[in-house]
């Protein structure tokens, strides 16, 4: 039922967020280090070197928007007032949840 699910997704959302979080910076790392690699190569041998660069240019932008939009992300009004975030059980005690 809706109710069930949104208490799940208000329960879990810092999770979530954090592992999005994860996730994103681990891609836009790669994408950093692959394209540095690519722009080593020399174009003689490897004519698409440019296409490859530009791609991870441009999914290095699109996740670093991502970024932005996660980290302006906040914890939900009822939590960031009557929960700390440092103490997830003490939110747990009083959502009922434990």
């Amino acid at each position: 039922d809706e109710k069930t699910k949104e208490e799940y997704h208000e329960y879990y959302y810092q999770y979530t967020k954090d592992v999005m979080k994860s996730h994103v910076d681990s891609i836009i790392d790669e994408v950093n280090t692959l394209t540095a690699k690519a722009k080593s190569l020399p174009l003689s041998s490897y004519p698409r070197v440019p296409m490859i660069v530009a791609h991870n240019e441009l999914m290095g932008q699109t996740f670093a928007m991502t970024k932005e939009i996660l980290d302006s992300l906040e914890w939900d009004e009822f939590y960031a007032e009557y929960c700390d975030p440092n103490d997830p059980e003490g939110c747990d005690v009083l959502m009922g949840l434990a």
